[in-house]
């Protein structure tokens, strides 16, 4: 090996990092990028370099823990009014290509924003009046909430899209059940007509476990009758039990 020349150990890079990290403690060392910006060439190389690197899910965890209590320089100040406007006239008209929506999309999966950030995303669209088209573009197939346009409601009846339909909510959306009944007797039902499932399960539409009243009127009576069969079987059984 020439002289002047050799190969580092392991523990002599050990002993160097140790000597550098208590001279940094003591105020001895100086960081030369520390309290400056970097140039636009040095953040294009970095991020050349950076290109394509994945983190391993360690890395993540060890960087998270090294992250812990450091305060940013923003930390509990504002952007002026100016520096807003800036902002918001240098990123007007920009869109983000499909790529990166892809990215965004997965690092926002399965997080749960909290009550304050709703309520701040809340207030931020407050007044907004969105044209027609921009309307169009997120609604049904384009929304990012799209289930193929069958949901259950709170009541857990099964619902479906349909906008077209008289009857149909807000929404555009139609009780499947008695879109079943409708197609069977091939016209609309009226809003007084009432739809019962025979065996108690909202979310079973077949034909066979519908059955028809003309009025709610029907309908109560129909409960009542069910529930004073139930209370004379009841009676039955209690009876026999006893002799």
């Amino acid at each position: 090996m020439p002289k002047g020349v050799y190969k580092k150990t392991k523990e002599h890079c050990e002993n160097i990092g140790k000597a550098l990290s208590e001279k940094y403690k003591r105020g001895e060392l100086i960081i030369p990028t520390k309290g400056r910006h970097r140039t636009k060439e040095e953040k294009r190389k970095i991020s050349l370099g950076n290109k394509g690197k994945i983190m391993s899910l360690e890395s993540r965890k060890k960087m998270s823990l090294a992250k812990v209590g450091y305060v940013t320089w923003m930390e509990g100040k504002k952007h002026k009014k100016e520096s807003i406007e800036k902002m918001r006239i240098s990123s007007t008209g920009k869109k983000h290509t499909q790529e990166t929506r892809d990215k965004l999309s997965i690092i926002h999966k399965g997080k749960i924003l909290s009550k304050e950030t709703k309520q701040k995303i809340s207030k931020a669209n407050k007044g907004l009046k969105r044209s027609e088209e921009h309307k169009l573009k997120y609604r049904g197939e384009n929304k990012h909430s799209w289930k193929g346009g069958r949901i259950i409601d709170k009541s857990g009846y099964i619902m479906v899209q349909k906008p077209e339909h008289p009857f149909s909510n807000k929404s555009g959306y139609v009780r499947e059940h008695r879109l079943v009944i409708e197609k069977h007797l091939g016209r609309y039902l009226e809003l007084g007509e009432v739809i019962h499932h025979l065996d108690g399960n909202e979310s079973n539409n077949n034909l066979s476990n519908l059955h028809f009243f003309s009025n709610p009127s029907e309908h109560s009576k129909y409960h009542i009758l069910l529930r004073n069969c139930v209370l004379e079987c009841l009676k039955e059984r209690i009876v026999q039990l006893k002799v």
